[in-house]
């Protein structure tokens, strides 16, 4: 019999005779919830997508402002200690009574909500959606922008409605180095952004295990423009030289430009409660988190090392696309860039938002549609032109991504070692209604059959008892495996401090360094 989540060897997971697992088919299939069915590859092709979103592109012009070192560092950090997140959040979830091989549906929300508390859930709610919006908005700003772009390299024009800096119908026929051909310009909407949105936003009413064909041919792409860019990094020469350490100015926005490529921790819980049972939690988010790693540097190092003089509004795609060094291959793989990379994850990031606005049952599935889809697109406006992308990257990761990331599982990884080691024997009803609605259990008063007829797992919690939480758990459960409990409480607590005293500082240093330019 095997109890862990890791399904290592390959095999699927055979459930412990408590684990009560449900079929793929039984799980809140009704609800409009997608059933257990991604695979390896959609996994790993869905987390890269995730990982390696807005924040790719801005990599380059960190590494020429701040030199070599930081980022790196800043990087190896960052991926070590949001795949620790993630695999702490998930023996999380399999700390809830009835979900130890993961077979029920726990959302991120609904983690807060059952070791928080309503207060508790609130809270993390409000930066959960903050976070995953802030990640959805700047994909929608940079793919509105690129293809802005295309359509003045293929038409010759690409035009809009401007609201300042005079209200007006404006076209424009060339490329600049700016992020939008618009330059400073505020515009209300432009061809590109309405392009966008009408082929992503049907895509955002899917549900996630529709989206993985999507991801995967998204990787697929991903492979060949980053080999494409490396290309063109070293026809265009190595020649600029990137010190190991640039200003001390520079320094602030680094670590949060870095965690918001990392920021994908909120999205975990979804893809867990659709993967397959024998694909390996530990397996996928290593793998993805390494191969975005290396990513990561190659695009920042070499492209600060071939573009040395980036404007401080520019990011990669722009500067590529006016490079002449990019032959026709690159430019067209710069205007497919952001529909085939950034916009794929675009409606992941809705559907997730949707996922843990339905589940805690806080609107219905029309307005949990209207705040998760539309809203975005909506708030994306005033970040279409100037340096504001940059401004809310930094700020966003540094006030919600970093929490809702970083600091909010290890906590909720504390609180599930705390109930799993306490014996609670009594759940509350906030409780008892999670692990209900985590399987679609009827409630008591809606049951036909007597309480003696139903499951164990029912009879308890009519009860308003669950006394089968393993303890201790097999070594391969674990987050950190053959290591025990004590050592990952101590390790968790270490990184919410860590990253706690780490975001006050850095937000300290940006509001200090800016208010001195």
């Amino acid at each position: 019999m095997k109890d862990s989540y890791d399904g290592a060897d390959g095999a699927d997971i055979i459930p412990n005779e408590k684990s009560f697992l449900l079929s793929k088919d039984k799980v809140n299939d009704k609800s409009g919830f997608g059933g257990k069915t991604i695979g390896f590859l959609g996994g790993f092709s869905l987390l890269v997508s995730n990982l390696t979103g807005p924040g790719l592109v801005s990599l380059s012009l960190v590494y020429q402002d701040a030199g070599w070192l930081y980022p790196t560092i800043s990087l190896i950090f960052m991926m070590v200690l949001s795949t620790l997140s993630g695999v702490f959040l998930c023996e999380a979830m399999a700390t809830i009574p009835g979900n130890e091989s993961l077979q029920g549906r726990v959302e991120f929300a609904t983690l807060a909500r059952f070791y928080f508390g309503k207060i508790g859930h609130i809270v993390s709610q409000i930066f959960i959606n903050a976070a995953l919006q802030s990640t959805n908005i700047a994909g929608i700003v940079i793919s509105s922008q690129v293809m802005d772009g295309m359509f003045v390299a293929l038409f010759k024009r690409s035009c809009g409605l401007q609201l300042h800096p005079h209200f007006d119908w404006v076209c424009v026929r060339s490329e600049t180095q700016d992020e939008s051909p618009f330059g400073k310009a505020i515009m209300l909407f432009t061809i590109g952004y309405l392009v966008v949105m009408a082929i992503i936003i049907p895509l955002g009413y899917l549900n996630l295990d529709d989206n993985i064909i999507i991801q995967i041919a998204a990787l697929v792409f991903l492979v060949a423009v980053i080999v494409d860019w490396i290309v063109t990094f070293s026809l265009t020469g190595l020649h600029g030289e990137v010190p190991a350490f640039s200003n001390m100015r520079q320094q602030a926005g680094v670590l949060g430009t870095i965690m918001f490529n990392f920021s994908y921790i909120t999205t975990i819980p979804s893809w867990v409660n659709e993967k397959k049972p024998s694909v390996s939690v530990h397996k996928s988010l290593w793998s993805a988190c390494i191969v975005s790693t290396i990513t990561f540097f190659l695009v920042g190092y070499l492209g600060a090392r071939a573009f040395p003089h980036m404007d401080a509004d520019s990011d990669i795609l722009s500067v590529i696309n006016t490079s002449t060094y990019a032959d026709e291959l690159s430019k067209i793989l710069v205007y497919l860039f952001p529909l085939m990379v950034l916009a794929t994850s675009i409606p992941v990031y809705s559907i997730i938002v949707r996922y843990n606005l339905l589940q805690n049952k806080l609107c219905s599935k029309f307005w949990a549609n209207i705040f998760a889809v539309i809203i975005p697109w909506a708030v994306a406006i005033p970040f279409m032109s100037g340096g504001g992308l940059n401004i809310l990257v930094n700020w966003s990761s540094l006030i919600f991504a970093a929490s809702a990331n970083f600091v909010i599982p290890f906590i909720i990884y504390i609180r599930a070692c705390e109930f799993r080691l306490g014996v609670r024997e009594r759940l509350t009803e906030e409780q008892l209604e999670i692990i209900r609605s985590m399987h679609d259990a009827p409630k008591p008063q809606d049951m036909e059959a007597p309480v003696e007829e139903t499951t164990l797992l029912q009879k308890n919690i009519n009860h308003h008892v669950i006394d089968d939480v393993p303890t201790p758990l097999p070594p391969n459960f674990l987050a950190i495996p053959y290591t025990t409990p004590e050592s990952s409480r101590w390790i968790a607590r270490g990184s919410v401090s860590t990253m706690s005293v780490v975001v006050v500082l850095v937000i300290i240093l940006a509001i200090i360094f800016q208010s001195s330019t």
